[in-house]
C-alpha cells in the first residue's frame, strides 16, 4: 500500500501545468540615462541645428515699419486727369470720326451728334461710299426729326433724295424728294422746294414716266 501511494504521488507530480510565460521586467532609465537618449534623439533628428536656426531669423525691415505711427493716414488717391477728346471735324480719317460720333452719342449731345453725322456723310460722298452716306443721313434723318428741327430735315431730305436718284433708289426718292417740298412749302422756303420738285422729275424720268 505504501508503494502504491507513493507511486501515485509520482504521477500526480506529472499533471503540474508548466509554469506561465513571465513578461520582461520593464526598462527603467535613472536621470543620467534620459539625458544620454535625449542628447542622442536630439543629434540623430539635427533638432540643435533646428533651434539655432530658429534663433537666427529675424523679421524683415519693412514690417518693422507698421505699427510705428498708428496715428498716420496713408494719402488720398489722387484722381488721374483726362484731357477731352479732339473736337476736330476737319479730320478726313472716318475711323476717328466715327470715334468722336461715339463719344458725342454717349454724351447726349445731339448738336455735336448732327455736327459729326455731316462731316461723316459728306467724306463718304466725297469718296463715292454713295450707300454708306445714305445710311449717315438716314441716321441724321432719325436725329432732326427727335429735335424737330424742319430747317435740318429739308437739308437733309435735300441731299437723300438726290443720292437715291443717283444710286437708282427711285421710289426711295420719289417719297423722299415729295416729303421734303411739302416741308419746304410750310415754312417757306421756295428754293428748297423747287430743288426738290426737279429731283421728283429726274425720278420719274428715269422711271418712265411723263
Amino acid at each position: 500500500l505504501y508503494e502504491v501511494l507513493q507511486l501515485r504521488s509520482i504521477g500526480t507530480g506529472f499533471s503540474k501545468p508548466f509554469p506561465a510565460y513571465q513578461p520582461e521586467p520593464p526598462v527603467t532609465f535613472d536621470d543620467e540615462d534620459e539625458e544620454e537618449y535625449d542628447l542622442e534623439e536630439e543629434e540623430a533628428f539635427g533638432l540643435d541645428d533646428f533651434d539655432d536656426e530658429d534663433e537666427d531669423i529675424e523679421a524683415p525691415s519693412f514690417l518693422s515699419t507698421f505699427g510705428d505711427d498708428d496715428d498716420d493716414e496713408f494719402p488720398a488717391p489722387q484722381p488721374i486727369p483726362t484731357s477731352a477728346p479732339a473736337f476736330d471735324l476737319s479730320s478726313k480719317d472716318l475711323t476717328k470720326l466715327r470715334t468722336m460720333l461715339a463719344q458725342v452719342k454717349q454724351a447726349g449731345d445731339s448738336s455735336k451728334q448732327l455736327q459729326v453725322l455731316k462731316a461723316i456723310g459728306a467724306l463718304q460722298v466725297e469718296n463715292g461710299m454713295q450707300n454708306e452716306a445714305l445710311a449717315t443721313y438716314g441716321e441724321m434723318l432719325s436725329v432732326y426729326e427727335t429735335v424737330d428741327d424742319k430747317k435740318g430735315l429739308i437739308e437733309t431730305l435735300d441731299v437723300t433724295a438726290s443720292l437715291m436718284v443717283k444710286t437708282e433708289n427711285l421710289q426711295a426718292a420719289i417719297m423722299h424728294a415729295s416729303r421734303g417740298a411739302r416741308l419746304a412749302h410750310e415754312i417757306g422756303d421756295d428754293d428748297a422746294q423747287m430743288r426738290f420738285l426737279i429731283t421728283l422729275g429726274d425720278a420719274h424720268q428715269q422711271l418712265g414716266e411723263s
